[in-house]
C-alpha cells in the first residue's frame, strides 16, 4: 500500500487536536527516549539507536496510515 510521507514539520502541524497528532507525536517522542536511554529497555534502545530523524518520522507515518 502508499502512503503520503510527511516531515516532522507537516506531521506537526496534520491533524492538530486529534487522536492522530497525539499518537504520532507519542511515537516520535518515544523512540528518541529510547535513543537518549531516558526510557529503559535494552531491546528498543537497541532498535532505536539506529533510526535517522527521518526514519522516526517515517515509522510515524506508518502508523498513521494503518486503520
Amino acid at each position: 500500500f502508499f502512503f503520503t510521507q510527511k516531515t516532522a514539520y507537516e506531521i506537526r502541524l496534520s491533524l492538530v487536536g486529534s487522536e492522530m497528532c497525539i499518537r504520532d507525536s507519542y511515537i516520535i517522542s518515544a523512540l528518541k527516549a529510547y535513543q537518549k536511554g531516558e526510557r529503559k529497555h535494552g531491546t528498543m534502545h537497541a532498535n532505536a539507536s539506529g533510526l535517522s530523524d527521518q526514519d522516526i518520522i517515517d515509522i510515524a507515518n506508518y502508523f498513521e496510515s494503518v486503520k
